[in-house]
């Protein structure tokens, strides 16, 4: 599965996007995507509490998103 590429919405069929949130209170970022059409979301991931130190744990952040994303879409298919 690629890690790096999201598919299409499986609702409308829309192209979808990673989005990120900042929460300040908790210093952590939220990682999620959405089509751009139609608003579908995806499973929301949240990064290490320290982002910038921690650059492996935000990319597993960002690929588990994607592959909760592209899991979605792969059921939408079957």
């Amino acid at each position: 599965m690629e890690h790096d590429k999201l598919r299409p919405c499986p609702h409308c069929g829309g192209i979808a996007s990673l989005k990120t949130n900042y929460a300040p209170r908790r210093q952590v970022f939220f990682v999620y995507a959405e089509c751009e059409i139609c608003g579908a979301r995806g499973k929301t991931y949240r990064t290490p509490t320290d982002p910038a130190t921690d650059t492996d744990g935000t990319k597993a952040t960002h690929n588990n998103a994607i592959a909760a994303w592209n899991m979605r879409t792969q059921d939408a298919q079957d």
